[in-house]
């Protein structure tokens, strides 16, 4: 148990979790480096965006089994889809442009979940973090699934920072934080006996009624509520009337 700051400490169970995550990512690369039949040394350059591409130390990351250890440069890009975002705003033509590229792509989608080159290896990480096994005897159960060695030399690495914090530019406006997301669905259902069972049941508090012109409406709002996940409205009513993809904006204009 280590003790870091503030009474938060760090125990055993907390390297095993954080090894997990180490070895699902390290064995995405070897996956998508199986698929290409790519070999490790010949990984030159390596894009880091997001989180990740703002705030991790990528030499640290290297040391750690989170950047592949013979990768040469690093590029910590940041936000991409926000910079996209930006980019098109200002110039619409950027779009057609990337779908000239994006057609241009053959791609392959790979999904990890099922595929066995990514599970051989994710059960040696495993064992590799929370387990204890050699490097040596790791790369040894790779070379029976006729799976490339892991290196174990570092590569000197060169880090591109362009950018140095998540959204450089904020505008003279500045930001607004929205406190309040979504929006209110409206609808009157026939054969609605205004029971208020669906209200009842709403596990998030979404659901609220009114009374305009004679109507009775049930307004269901966007932001808490679960969706698709949940539909405990649409189950519970004793009319089986509330449908709620049958609900409209309240004010469509």
């Amino acid at each position: 148990c280590i003790h870091l700051q503030d009474g938060i400490y760090i125990e055993e169970e907390d390297f095993q979790e954080a090894g997990k995550a180490f070895g699902a990512i390290r064995a995405g690369h070897f996956t998508l480096l199986e698929a290409t039949n790519t070999k490790f040394d010949e990984l030159g350059s390596m894009y880091m965006s997001g989180a990740s591409g703002t705030y991790v130390d990528p030499l640290k990351a290297q040391k750690v089994g989170l950047v592949p250890p013979t990768v040469k440069k690093i590029f910590q890009v940041g936000n991409t889809s926000l910079r996209l975002a930006t980019d098109l705003v200002k110039e619409n033509t950027y779009l057609e442009e990337l779908q000239e590229i994006a057609d241009s792509i053959r791609a392959k989608h790979l999904m990890f979940a099922d595929d066995e080159t990514f599970e051989k290896i994710f059960v040696q990480e495993l064992a590799y973090w929370n387990e204890g096994m050699p490097l040596e005897t790791y790369n040894m159960m790779l070379n029976r699934f006729d799976i490339q060695n892991f290196p174990t030399n570092i590569e000197e690495l060169g880090v591109h920072d362009q950018v140095m914090r998540d959204i450089p530019d904020v505008g003279k406006q500045g930001l607004k934080i929205m406190k309040e997301v979504g929006m209110t669905l409206s609808k009157e259902f026939e054969g609605c006996t205004k029971c208020e069972k669906c209200k009842k049941v709403c596990p998030e508090n979404a659901i609220e009624y009114e009374k305009e012109n004679g109507e009775f409406l049930i307004n269901v709002s966007t932001g808490p509520c679960l969706g698709s996940r949940c539909l405990k409205c649409e189950v519970n009513c004793p009319e089986k009337v509330f449908q709620l993809k049958n609900m409209m904006l309240e004010n469509p204009d």
